[in-house]
């Protein structure tokens, strides 16, 4: 059986097999800070109980010499071993029991709904693509109310 928990790495109650911790590419954890002044909730040390390091959202064209440098910069253990991922969205779009293009969608009235850490990136790729969209932004991680069910119902959603 696999648990997998989200935002678990700094719950120490949790006694985990195998720990996973990613860092953005652009705001790798050894540059960061603890809580107020940054986003890290424990100190940069707490990072050598990670078994595996991901780095994510980095440039489709990460070069070796740039990977190095990075597993530099987090000085990884003997027992750490380091991936790097990037972002690649589907052209299709899922829901209602269909599958579309997103080229089906410009100039379709539409209606974004995100719950996570930074839309940003998705939304610029949406409006790459040519769609227009009102955002409905709920923090990352929202438990989404009754009250958020019904507004979003009133929606044009897929």
């Amino acid at each position: 059986d696999v648990v997998l928990l989200d935002d678990a790495f700094q719950h120490r109650k949790v006694k985990a097999g195998l720990n996973i911790l990613l860092t953005v590419f652009d705001k790798l954890y050894v540059e960061d800070w603890m809580l107020p002044t940054g986003n890290l909730r424990e100190p940069i040390s707490g990072a050598k109980r990670a078994h595996i390091i991901v780095v994510t959202k980095c440039p489709s064209n990460l070069s070796e010499t740039q990977k190095k440098g990075i597993v530099e910069k987090l000085k990884i253990q003997a027992h750490q071993h380091v991936f790097f991922s990037h972002i690649s969205y589907s052209e299709k779009v899922y829901g209602r029991g269909k599958e579309l293009e997103l080229k089906q969608l410009v100039g379709k009235k539409l209606t974004l709904v995100t719950g996570i850490a930074n839309p940003i990136p998705f939304m610029e790729h949406l409006k790459n693509k040519g769609l227009e969209f009102e955002h409905l932004n709920f923090p990352d991680h929202h438990a989404f109310s009754a009250k958020d069910i019904k507004l979003l119902e009133k929606q044009e959603l897929i």
